[in-house]
């Protein structure tokens, strides 16, 4: 990298001229080494060399240097004067083959930064008043019109003629609108500069070895007016129009440097050399990451990759952007501004090192560099924006919006992308474009934030972080498909500025009538209450109950206990907490977790203060016109509440045994995209913690868990009362399916019922089970004892060897079902519940696998291991499908046998090869013939979860209290 420093950059013709400049101006060699020699510049050598040589008498002798982006005004008035002065100096040979090489050539340089007071300044032991006086002193006619300087008298076109003297002449004329500024305050005086500047073109234009080139020419965008309107007083303004117009019938207008020029200059100026094989290494990056992305057309043609050898290091983009916008800029410096702009992000990318730095972005004139900042707000006279900055993209407190959603994800991202893309859309907001629209399109946008060492940032940029600009930043708007940041806060600021002032209170309000929404609906059988007050505002009644938490009064943390204060709502039932609860087993607690509370009530009180913005748009300064977009904020943010509200009301606090209370972290995992608390919470109670069915219970399962041990009868109201009052029991979810259990308990002859007066069997079942105290269950043995069994006519049984009680008729079987998780997390699961329930035996786990093709090397791996055993059974039945083009369907089924075959093993190799998959779903079956027990069977399940790919399966799995 060259050394560029800030001194550097002010480049000054006087400076030059009176020896000040510093390396490599102050040298013509040096000069013309660090020189990128463009067309132009060629052309306006020739023609003032020219002329002042009589080589070329019929050039123009007037130049206006008509000057854009990269215009290099100064640069070329510095090159005119060595090439005028040292022409003669062999070192410059290189540089001046084939141009004209003038001897004795008097250069007058006139720079209007130079004046001082009233247009004063001096010149050695001289002081000198006006303008045509310092001129008449560079061509050392000074002393014959030092009269017309001391009376400041306007010379007449005769006395301008002599002023110029004999000889080749050269004026070169600097920043002429800083000294008309510097004179306004004297109208006569700028009068009379103005006619003698017209007067001084005639003179120059008679004599045929002069030049005049000036640098006040309008450039591409607007007239000189618009351009010096904040340099120069309405009357220099006036007096500057009445100049040009005279200077138009004489002058040549060229621009010194075309666009095409720039990259060059800029490359010249920056670095010491350019590597020709990294620029092409670059370019073929960039050409196959492009073709490779859902990106424009543009960058995808090889023109686009020959470009960016041409720019390199540089995006060809970000010359463009400034060339095209920063360019049209009054207060923006040409070529000074562009080279200080760029060699401060040159040097930040140095500093940071970043990875992926392989081509210098638009994202890399990162603002978070202050120098930058400076230069792009109160260095354009946007000083508005310099709020944007800081508060959108970067600020020293490190609070800015980008750098608080960088710190969330830049880490997994390895890039801070959301700056990256504010950095971007700023640039491209400063000006609009060639097609006269401000900001960045989108899809321009989030190809340009891509690097081809990060091509998955397209992915993210596009998905995530496109999303994030549209409620995260007060100054950045989407307009159509463009983005841009804006001067006036955006309707999001104003709302995020009003949401500071809601209370929790009022953000609780919100929070509440959300989850009432949330909660709504749903499985009947949940029953739910919102913010009790107390312990006493939850019914202690036989069924399934949750209370959901005030979050102002009771939070959870995310580990560690939860507190008295919440765990009186599960053992109280009054307010005082001396009456304990009864039907503690199916009252379940769902309380807020402290460390998600703060992103919960940021977005209720977004919610309600969009709310408020929506219901009255002038109170807030908001035109109505605008109010689709507060509508479209308030709906994204009421959907962002859902999605707080979720993950804060996520700590579930139940009994697991009589003195064991026990939490549980909600997830999503097991129901999908269910948008019902209700059915969620069920979901968990009865898929997860195993702690209701929605179905039937097993009576084997109900007669050894729930009826009383040593009893021979009880009521079926006690036995209702059991499961929501003995912790630990799995619980019917209603009244109607403990009535069905019940009565499957009497067919399958494990008791006998008796209602009133009325003995119901296995041969004589009931229609109906009431649940009361004069409904009685007795075991087979009670029954006989009490002669229950001789009342219905029942023959008893003819052996005589000891009767069977029901758990010896029976074999006791459970199947046992876990939602999608990794396998070490499922196989935790299963001996979690095996053990907790008494289920030694395992009979046979299916798991079932989607969308994950990697799966089927860790099956048949399974397989080969597994070949030689003879106690275990395994199958593998497979789908896998293509949709589109070129489509195919893949349907196998194999066991160990068969992928122990030639025959085998091709499906298999072939199946988890095969690329651009739409679906596949697996299913594993393993089965133990005689069964197995956990820890046997954990090696086996385990053993699928080895490698760089984590196995992730749901499982349904057979046990059993006897092998069989």
């Amino acid at each position: 990298m060259g050394k560029l420093t800030e001194a550097e950059l002010a480049l000054s013709l006087s400076a030059v001229v009176e020896g000040r400049a510093r390396p490599p101006y102050d040298d013509p060699a040096t000069f013309y080494e660090a020189t990128h020699m463009t067309r132009n510049l060629e052309i306006i050598l020739e023609n003032i060399l020219g002329r002042l040589t009589h080589t070329k008498a019929e050039v123009n002798p007037i130049i206006v240097l008509d000057v854009g982006f990269g215009g290099g005004k100064t640069h070329t008035l510095v090159a005119l004067y060595y090439a005028a002065k040292h022409g003669g100096d062999s070192r410059l040979q290189p540089y001046m083959e084939g141009l004209p090489r003038p001897v004795n050539v008097r250069v007058a340089a006139l720079s209007g930064d130079d004046y001082g007071e009233d247009g004063i300044i001096h010149r050695g032991e001289e002081e000198i008043k006006t303008f045509w006086g310092d001129l008449f002193y560079q061509l050392e006619t000074y002393r014959q019109h030092q009269r017309l300087d001391r009376e400041e008298a306007l010379p007449t076109l005769q006395q301008t003629r002599d002023g110029l003297g004999a000889g080749p002449v050269l004026i070169l004329l600097d920043e002429l609108p800083s000294y008309m500024q510097t004179v306004s305050g004297n109208p006569a005086k700028l009068d009379k500069t103005v006619q003698f500047l017209q007067r001084l073109v005639l003179a120059v234009s008679e004599k045929p070895d002069a030049a005049l080139v000036f640098s006040i020419a309008e450039d591409a965008y607007r007239s000189q007016a618009e351009r010096a309107r904040r340099a120069i007083s309405d009357a220099a303004k006036d007096a500057m129009t009445e100049t040009r117009a005279h200077i138009r019938r004489k002058e040549l207008i060229l621009v010194p440097v075309r666009e095409e020029d720039v990259v060059h200059i800029l490359k010249r100026r920056l670095f010491r050399e350019v590597n020709t094989e990294h620029a092409e290494a670059a370019a073929n990056a960039y050409h196959e990451l492009y073709n490779g992305l859902a990106c424009p057309d543009q960058y995808k043609r090889a023109s686009f990759s020959e470009e960016i050898k041409v720019y390199y290091p540089f995006h060809p983009s970000l010359i463009h952007t400034l060339y095209e916008r920063l360019a049209t800029l009054d207060r923006f410096q040409r070529t000074r501004g562009a080279l200080r702009l760029l060699s401060r992000t040159v040097r930040r990318i140095w500093e940071e090192k970043e990875p992926d730095a392989t081509l210098i972005h638009p994202f890399h004139v990162d603002l978070a560099d202050q120098g930058i900042a400076n230069d792009l707000t109160e260095g354009l006279g946007e000083s508005r924006l310099r709020n944007a900055v800081e508060a959108d993209i970067w600020r020293e407190d490190g609070y800015a919006t980008a750098q608080e959603l960088d710190r969330q994800s830049s880490a997994h991202w390895g890039a801070p992308l959301v700056r990256r893309t504010c950095n971007t859309i700023y640039l491209y907001s400063l000006s609009a474009g060639r097609e006269g629209s401000k900001g960045i399109h989108v899809d321009d946008l989030t190809t340009l934030c891509t690097t081809p060492v990060n091509r998955d940032h397209f992915l993210r940029l596009r998905d995530t972080v496109l999303q994030l600009l549209f409620d995260n930043f007060g100054y950045v708007e989407r307009r159509g498909e463009h983005f841009q940041f804006v001067r006036e806060q955006t309707p999001v600021r104003i709302i995020d500025k009003l949401s500071r002032d809601i209370t929790d209170e009022e953000a609780t309000r919100v929070i509440r009538e959300n989850l009432a929404k949330f909660y709504a609906g749903g499985v009947p059988w949940l029953h739910v209450e919102l913010f009790p007050s107390s312990p006493a505002v939850i019914p202690d009644e036989p069924y399934v109950a949750a209370a959901i938490l005030n979050p102002n009064l009771y939070i959870v943390p995310e580990a560690g206990d939860v507190g008295e204060q919440v765990e009186a709502f599960l053992r109280y039932r009054d307010e005082q907490r001396q009456r304990h609860r009864h039907n503690f087993n199916t009252t379940f607690i769902v309380a807020a977790i402290h460390e998600r509370m703060g992103a919960l009530l940021r977005s209720a009180k977004r919610v309600c203060a969009a709310r408020m913005v929506r219901d009255d748009l002038l109170k807030y300064d908001i035109q109505r016109d605008r109010k689709s977009e507060v509508e479209e904020y308030l709906s994204r943010q009421e959907g962002a509440l859902y999605d707080y509200t979720r993950a804060a009301f996520a700590k579930i606090v139940y009994y697991e045994s009589a003195n064991k209370v026990k939490t549980r972290t909600l997830d999503s995992v097991g129901y999908a995209d269910a948008k019902n608390g209700r059915d969620i919470l069920a979901h968990y109670l009865k898929d997860v913690l195993h702690k209701v069915r929605d179905a039937p219970l097993d009576p084997e399962y109900v007669y050894e868990y729930a009826w009383p041990s040593g009893s021979g009868f009880i009521s079926t109201r006690n036995l209702h009362g059991q499961f929501h009052q003995v912790a630990g029991l799995i619980a019917p979810s209603t009244k109607t399916l403990f009535q069905q259990t019940v009565m499957k308990g009497v067919e399958d002859g494990l008791w006998v019922l008796k209602q009133g007066e009325q003995v119901y069997t296995k041969d004589k079942p009931p229609g109906l089970v009431r649940v009361d105290d004069s409904a009685l269950l007795y075991t087979i043995e009670e029954a006989e004892k009490m002669g229950l069994l001789e009342i219905e006519g029942s023959q008893k049984e003819t052996d005589t060897g000891p009767r069977k009680g029901p758990i010896q008729r029976a074999l006791f079987r459970r199947q046992l079902s876990f939602a999608n998780s990794p396998m070490e997390k499922l196989v935790e699961s299963l001996g979690t519940v095996m053990k907790r329930d008494r289920y030694p035996v395992l009979n046979e786990a299916t798991l079932r696998v989607s969308g994950n093709l990697a799966a089927v090397l860790q099956i048949q791996n399974l397989l080969t291991r597994l070949a030689p055993e003879k106690g275990v059974q395994i199958e593998l039945n497979a789908r896998i499908t293509r949709a589109h083009s070129p489509s195919y369907s893949l349907t196998f089924n194999l066991d160990k046998d068969d992928a122990s075959r030639d025959e085998g093993r091709n499906i298999l190799d072939t199946a988890w090869r095969m690329k651009g998959v739409d679906a596949s779903d697996l299913t594993l079956r393993i089965s133990w013939p005689d069964g197995t027990d956990i820890d046997s069977a954990s090696r086996i399940l385990r053993s699928l979860s080895t490698g760089s790919q984590p196995f992730i399966a749901s499982m349904e799995a057979n046990v059993s209290r006897k092998p069989g």
